[in-house]
């Protein structure tokens, strides 16, 4: 093998061979303390590609692009496995359980003790096993748990009458003794008998009336009938 020629005056110095890197020790004392003060200097130790120049150089990592890709200056006959080593996996929640569809119907007489929360919390999860369902259907799920959807239609219609009776409940404890009432809490009726007088407004007279009332009664007669016996 020949040298490269000398540019100019400057002396050609040959590089020096490359030590194992997977060598029992270090190759000076500095080293050895490198390693012993710092544990990363030992995994960028192991992890370089090459020294330039002497041992004592600076150590430079080689970052590697590809996770599992084998550092190319490593001795395989020496390393006994050169399958990487995978980071543990992040913890998983394991309080967050799958949603367990429902098979019991909800029963009105069980809502009526319940508050607000929690109807409003057994109405959200009616709501998400119904969209659930309403998937399942149009992906082609099993017919058994298709029949569901009937059921929790209705079960959902419950709810939802319990919430707004105790609603309506409320405000007419609340509008009890005002002047005016919603419109929404008022008799339905017909539309007739909503525009009618009421009985006070029917009993009001003017003072004409009044007066022709007070001086013209309406008078009251009664007849007397006589009764003639009948000849024999």
């Amino acid at each position: 093998m020949s040298l490269p020629e000398s540019q100019g005056n400057e002396p050609v110095v040959a590089a020096e061979p490359i030590p194992s890197l997977l060598t029992s020790s270090c190759t000076s004392q500095a080293d050895d303390a490198a390693l012993k003060t710092r544990p990363e200097s030992r995994a960028h130790f192991f992890g370089l590609a090459y020294f330039s120049g002497s041992a004592h150089a600076t150590l430079v990592p080689q970052r590697a692009t590809n996770r599992n890709k084998q550092f190319s200056s490593w001795n395989s006959n020496s390393v006994k496995s050169t399958t990487p080593i995978n980071p543990p996996l992040p913890p998983t929640d394991t309080t967050r359980r799958p949603a367990i569809m429902s098979t019991a119907k909800v029963k009105t007489g069980q809502l009526w003790g319940k508050n607000k929360d929690e109807l409003t919390k057994q109405l959200d999860e009616l709501k998400t096993e119904l969209g659930q369902l309403r998937v399942q259907k149009i992906a082609g799920g099993a017919s058994s748990k298709l029949t569901r959807i009937h059921d929790l239609r209705k079960s959902i219609a419950k709810v939802l009458t319990v919430i707004n009776a105790n609603q309506r409940s409320q405000l007419r404890l609340f509008y009890k003794n005002k002047k005016y009432l919603p419109l929404d809490l008022r008799p339905k009726q017909t539309r007739a008998i909503r525009r009618r007088l009421s009985k006070h407004e029917a009993s009001l007279r003017t003072e004409k009336q009044k007066k022709k009332q007070m001086h013209f009664p309406q008078r009251k007669y009664a007849v007397k009938v006589r009764m003639i016996p009948q000849e024999s």
